[in-house]
């Protein structure tokens, strides 16, 4: 086995490097931000606790506001600047890692619109029975918390206020 292959193996097991890689990919996909204020023109600077080398990137303008907020999102900065790992191969640990857990988001979304449409699909859910109310809504806001792009929200916000309305319409015709 490879030197380089070994060492990558021990990062993948590191826990502080596995915590950088969830803040990375939780910043990536706008879940958290990275800590920082904007000026009185909309321009975003970075709070000294992100540690980012403001040489290195553009300055923010009225143009490019947020070219600091970029770089902060970034693999890199959040494992050297924020969590201070240093080492090459942590960082293409991380890199490997980041690709591993996207892949295993994707796949746990597609299984929660696999159980999503099978519960739609259903016929013989009973919307007057709490049970079947509550695992659709449960379903639907798993699905809502692993999906990685608008469209797919945007049709999971959909299909809860489809079921709002319809828990609504139940509750309407109890009190009537």
């Amino acid at each position: 086995m490879k030197v380089q292959s070994l060492i990558e193996k021990l990062w993948l097991q590191n826990t502080e490097l596995k915590e950088a890689v969830k803040v990375y990919l939780n910043r990536k996909h706008r879940k958290t931000h990275p800590e920082g204020e904007f000026d009185s023109a909309g321009r975003w600077y970075p709070d000294a606790s992100e540690n980012l080398n403001t040489d290195a990137y553009r300055t923010p303008s009225r143009s490019y506001p947020y070219s600091y907020m970029l770089a902060c999102r970034t693999l890199n900065h959040v494992v050297e600047d924020v969590f201070g790992i240093t080492a090459p191969s942590a960082l293409a640990a991380a890199k490997k890692l980041a690709r591993i857990t996207e892949n295993d988001l994707t796949v746990e979304y597609a299984k929660k619109v696999i159980d999503l449409e099978n519960i739609v699909n259903t016929t013989n859910i009973d919307m007057t029975e709490i049970d079947d109310v509550e695992r659709l809504r449960e379903t639907l806001n798993d699905a809502f918390e692993v999906a990685k792009t608008t469209t797919q929200r945007n049709f999971i916000e959909k299909e809860l206020e489809k079921l709002n309305k319809d828990i609504e319409i139940m509750i309407q015709d109890a009190a009537a």
